[in-house]
């Protein structure tokens, strides 16, 4: 072969490779020009932006859902109910009856009670009425009363039976008692005080006002039966008995 023709082979060659390579350059240059084009157009940039979104979606989906709280104070027969009732000793551990729920003389105040909660005359003498009275009365408090464990750092369906002990303290005393036993169980834990003596303590304390234990009707309950106790201990005594009284149906609720 000429050695001009070899030449003009190796030229062609070289020329067809060097063609190939910028076609393929300009190729995937033009690719990602359209693939940047469309990734920032209105309706891919709404795509991109909604997918971590679906994605994190996914996960939640995946995810294991916590065990639901139960209805403490949704119907008659809620735990919480049965719980306030057996501590006023009108109810039994498992939510019966007992004497006392159908009528009774308040020993603090001596006004008539009935149903679950001890009614203070709500019901006009009807323990159906009284028992509904009550229930809407929790009712309508539970919002703050949550808020109120909230704010001290205590989360409700973390904490339920100091949700419990609060509300059984809105149901036994003036509401400014109840309002202030979350941030008291709160300085109980810091100092140290665990399950039982950080209830008992705690509920003592929210009847802390002006420097003193402010609880009469409880008070009033120890001179008359001649016990050579302390203000604190007086009503101390009265608040074990509840704490316990309401953790003796939150095990049997659980059991």
């Amino acid at each position: 072969m000429p050695i001009y023709s070899r030449r003009f082979d190796r030229t062609l060659q070289h020329h067809l490779g060097v063609c190939t390579a910028d076609w393929w350059v300009g190729m995937l240059s033009l690719m990602v020009l359209l693939l940047g084009s469309a990734m920032v157009s209105p309706p891919m940039r709404t795509l991109w932006l909604a997918l971590p979104g679906s994605l994190g979606g996914l996960t939640s989906l995946l995810t294991p859902l916590p065990p639901p709280q139960p209805q403490l104070f949704a119907t008659l027969d809620g735990l919480g109910v049965v719980a306030i009732g057996h501590a006023e000793g009108n109810l039994t551990v498992v939510g019966e009856p007992t004497g006392n729920y159908w009528g009774h003389r308040d020993p603090g105040n001596f006004r008539r009670n009935q149903g679950w909660c001890s009614d203070q005359g709500r019901g006009g003498g009807n323990v159906e009425r009284a028992n509904q009275k009550c229930l809407e009365r929790v009712q309508q408090r539970l919002n703050l009363i949550k808020n109120d464990l909230k704010a001290a750092g205590l989360e409700p369906s973390d904490y339920p039976l100091a949700l419990i002990n609060a509300v059984d303290l809105y149901n036994q005393a003036s509401p400014w008692v109840s309002r202030q036993f979350p941030q008291a169980y709160q300085q109980a834990q810091a100092k140290g005080y665990k399950d039982e003596q950080a209830m008992v303590w705690a509920r003592v304390e929210a009847f802390r006002r002006r420097g003193k234990i402010d609880a009469s009707g409880l008070i009033g309950i120890c001179r008359r039966e001649g016990r050579q106790v302390s203000d604190w201990d007086c009503v101390a005594a009265d608040q074990r008995r509840r704490v316990r009284a309401i953790e003796r149906v939150w095990v049997k609720g659980h059991s």
